[in-house]
């Protein structure tokens, strides 16, 4: 940590104060909490520059990462396998064992199963 008085010879131009607010939230972490983490950076010479600095004239271009659509599938066939495992239980335990009760159990966990896989594989295919 620094002290008051290298505190005082460090400057900061309102691009770096930017600079660092946008560091911040990009880590989760207050601008204090970021600022006081750096402090010890910039006595040494190492300030953030931002976007702008680096790529003048040039917007920020964002990457979606996993399309809703596809965490979407992704639940629904958890849930199904949930149900399956659900049905398979019920069947397997009533007095005389229900065995088209556990075949359609295992059909729906299957199913579940093979549209976990496909919407995983496509998630990937289209966003790495």
């Amino acid at each position: 940590m620094t002290t008051a008085p290298q505190q005082d010879k460090l400057k900061f131009t309102n691009e770096q104060l930017q600079a660092y607010k946008a560091a911040a939230l990009r880590h989760g972490l207050s601008t204090a909490a970021w600022m006081s983490m750096t402090l010890d950076n910039a006595a040494r010479g190492i300030v953030p520059q931002s976007h702008e600095h680096q790529n003048p004239g040039r917007p920020i271009q964002t990457i979606q990462q996993t399309a809703k659509i596809w965490k979407f599938a992704m639940l629904i066939s958890m849930l199904i396998i949930v149900v399956a495992v659900f049905m398979i239980g019920f069947a397997a335990t009533k007095s005389p064992v229900d065995n088209s009760g556990i075949a359609l159990g295992i059909l729906v966990g299957a199913f579940g199963f093979i549209c976990a896989i496909i919407s995983r594989i496509v998630a990937w295919w289209f966003h790495g």
